[in-house]
């Protein structure tokens, strides 16, 4: 992929110098007559640059009624023009598919996948399953520092209900990684000051399937 993407730019440099040369040819007057005289010369060892004047009609048919001096002007513009074309301003076809054809891929079961997960990400696999079968709506709950947020109805409709923390259980999880007092306040604070429900969701057990869900709210000192 990275060679065809190589030959690409090879090509549209091409072209965009091409593009440029003419460009310039057209308003060769006003740029004669605005550019400043004290340019230094454009590099002779400039091979490219070459190549699209030896092959470029515009500037064969121009060059014979310019005097070197105009003739130096305009090659120093054009370079300078041709040198603002990089890689990163190539036009760039993005492939819908692998350009790799000796590729295998292995179809695997939500089982299976989760068995290539850390715990907590199981947990909050098990957790999204958990509330899309009560066929309640799920968003990220990043922002209210929660893991989802839950609606009853279209998000695009309505204001989110709860703010479902994961939570591993304790016989799986070590003291140090538990929620400390603190953060607990704080969350239910936020939860309370936007108008929502903070939920703790877990399992009963490392190998039970049944999610267990504790809300909670904050009523101040």
């Amino acid at each position: 992929y990275i060679s065809q993407l190589e030959n690409q730019y090879e090509k549209q440099k091409v072209q965009n110098g091409h593009e440029k040369i003419n460009e310039i040819l057209l308003n060769r007057q006003t740029i004669l007559q605005t550019t400043n005289q004290q340019q230094t010369d454009f590099d002779q060892n400039h091979s490219f640059l070459h190549s699209l004047l030896q092959t470029n009609n515009a500037w064969i048919n121009s060059s014979k009624s310019l005097d070197p001096n105009e003739q130096n002007l305009l090659l120093n513009v054009i370079q300078q023009r041709l040198q603002q074309f990089t890689f990163d301003y190539m036009l760039i076809q993005l492939p819908l598919q692998s350009t790799r054809t000796n590729l295998s891929f292995e179809i695997i079961n939500h089982e299976e996948f989760k068995q290539t997960l850390q715990p907590i990400q199981q947990l909050h696999s098990d957790i999204f399953c958990d509330l899309y079968e009560k066929n309640l709506f799920i968003s990220n709950g990043h922002k209210f520092g929660g893991d989802y947020l839950v609606y009853f109805d279209d998000p695009s409709k309505s204001h989110s209900t709860f703010i479902i923390k994961c939570i591993l259980n304790h016989q799986s999880q070590s003291s140090s990684s538990l929620i400390p007092l603190t953060h607990l306040i704080a969350q239910c604070r936020v939860a309370v000051n936007v108008n929502k429900i903070f939920v703790l969701a877990t399992k009963t057990s490392s190998s039970s399937s049944q999610i267990q869900y504790l809300s909670m709210n904050w009523n101040g000192f």
